[in-house]
């Protein structure tokens, strides 16, 4: 899955933790606080890797890549570097102008983006405090398809109210959509998050 075009991507994260607060996830609880690193400390630390490593492509580790408030000086300091590479993001971005976000990527060199889509069904998004509707999830791939950028995509399954009828007509919406892959995820107790001090407190059973 991390192969690109036949290259290994090395990792680097701009930030730590998470700006949102997704309730199956423990990000928040495991990093603190949501914190960019500066334009000039990636600068410096991407002008060291590819001056002392081979590196072929870069993959941004950051839960939200998309959320850096200086993210057009990110990708033009990317660019430089002239190598291809993926993120991860989530949908709100591309609600409004997703087009013209998706080709800003694709031109900088984003070449594939992981998205959380989490789920086609509008309660299911609810339950997770997604903040993000389905015709988020698909208008994002879709914008990121047409530039040109491969969509891997996460699915979480488990949760109270699925069924075998649900699942199936969810997995229907997913294949629809122009994924390079689709992971699915059983919904589990990650500690510190929501959803699990609500099943530790007896508020929630599943």
């Amino acid at each position: 899955k991390r192969d690109m075009m036949g290259l290994e991507p090395m990792s680097i994260i701009l930030s730590k933790g998470c700006p949102e607060a997704c309730h199956f996830c423990s990000s928040g609880a495991q990093n603190g606080r949501w914190a960019p690193r500066s334009v000039s400390r990636f600068g410096e630390d991407l002008a060291f890797l590819l001056a002392n490593r081979e590196v072929k492509a870069l993959e941004f580790h950051d839960d939200d890549f998309l959320a850096h408030p200086e993210l057009d000086e990110v990708l033009l300091i990317t660019s430089q570097a002239g190598i291809p590479w993926n993120c991860y993001g989530r949908v709100d971005h591309f609600a409004s102008d997703g087009e013209l976000l998706a080709r800003k990527l694709y031109d900088y060199g984003c070449r594939r983006i992981f998205l959380g889509l989490e789920s086609m069904s509008e309660s299911k998004l609810v339950f997770f405090n997604k903040r993000a509707e389905p015709w988020m999830n698909e208008n994002a791939v879709r914008c990121c398809s047409e530039a040109g950028i491969e969509v891997a995509a996460g699915w979480i399954i488990g949760a109270p109210d699925d069924t075998a009828d649900s699942l199936e007509e969810e997995l229907s919406s997913f294949l629809k959509l122009p994924l390079y892959s689709l992971d699915v995820n059983i919904l589990s107790l990650n500690p510190g998050a929501v959803l699990s001090k609500r099943i530790a407190s007896g508020s929630l059973s599943l």
